[in-house]
């Protein structure tokens, strides 16, 4: 970056890999910040910003954010791939935030003005483990009905002002928008393209897959829902860390289950040791790649993934596999 500070892929790569270290959120958000002042025209670094504001775990969580970063990514640097699975990613939080806000124990919360005791806590977690069921319920059966044409829908007032000349995405018409800007490259977009010759359809709905393993066997889901009603209820960080304590689930809530409709590299077993170790208990630095287990993979160890997988990573020539 000293030899070469108008980068924008160098810098997304530093942001990125302040995301995964043990500063999480909170650096890569300082790396975020500089970024966008030295390159401001570079979608890789808006799209690192929006995995930061998507991080359920780090203190700058805001889907509003994050749809704004991304909106940008994809107008100004269309064929970065990662942008666009980013984007399919933010379409289901969307959705999630929407039932959260719609749930009517949560709206009865709001309406007495959300104060957080052990009575509320009890209700609170019902709502919460309702909910994760219920999606769970929908992504297990790929039955997940995405209502939200916009990620201006349900917008919380944080969106970095109300810039009326910002470019929008109609996020119902994502497979049509990436199809025609025809991304090549980006990490995750490598990680999920097959072959040189998978259509952005293909990847996209690979992404799908990913997304469906994160988020019920790496048990992000009641992450999310944990993060979007603390949010949604406007709760404190010591308040949200008490709900998450003393809010209790069940397995059998976002149990994943593997079926005979996926590929043969998904219906390969892998040992129970080799699952634990991927998908250990989430900490900032899984949400910093834009899937857990590749995430997880690099906090933890690459002999994890599958040879097939490790080839993909090898020849996909990503900035950061280098």
């Amino acid at each position: 970056l000293e030899l070469h500070p108008a980068t924008g892929r160098l810098w997304s790569a530093l942001v990125a890999l302040h995301h995964s270290s043990e500063g999480g959120a909170a650096s890569a958000m300082d790396a975020f910040k500089k970024a966008a002042q030295e390159v401001a025209k570079s979608g890789e670094v808006w799209c690192e910003g929006a995995r930061v504001f998507m991080n359920p775990l780090g203190e700058f969580f805001s889907l509003s954010r994050a749809n704004k970063c991304l909106e940008f990514a994809v107008h100004l640097t269309p064929q970065y791939g990662d942008s666009f699975l980013e984007l399919l990613r933010l379409r289901f939080l969307l959705e999630l935030r929407k039932s959260v806000q719609a749930d009517p124990l949560l709206q009865g919360f709001f309406s007495e003005g959300g104060k957080l005791d052990k009575e509320t806590i009890s209700v609170v977690t019902v709502a919460m483990q309702r909910i994760c069921r219920r999606a769970a319920r929908a992504i297990r059966s790929r039955r997940i009905s995405l209502t939200v044409k916009s990620g201006h829908d349900c917008d919380d007032q944080a969106a970095f002002g109300q810039s009326k000349d910002a470019p929008r995405l109609a996020l119902d018409q994502l497979e049509v928008l990436c199809s025609y800007a025809d991304p090549n490259y980006g990490f995750l977009w490598f990680w999920c393209r097959q072959s040189s010759l998978s259509s952005p359809r293909e990847v996209l709905h690979r992404m799908a897959e990913e997304l469906r393993s994160d988020l019920l066997k790496g048990k992000s889901l009641r992450i999310y829902v944990w993060a979007l009603v603390s949010q949604s209820v406007g709760l404190g960080t010591a308040a949200a860390a008490s709900l998450w304590q003393h809010a209790t689930w069940h397995e059998e809530d976002d149990k994943y289950e593997e079926d005979e409709e996926d590929d043969d590299e998904d219906d390969e077993e892998e040992e129970e040791a080799e699952i634990e170790e991927m998908y250990a208990t989430p900490v900032e630095a899984n949400f910093s790649l834009g899937s857990m287990k590749l995430s997880g993979c690099f906090l933890n160890n690459l002999a994890l993934l599958r040879s097939v997988e490790r080839r993909r990573l090898i020849f996909g020539s990503d900035i950061l596999c280098t």
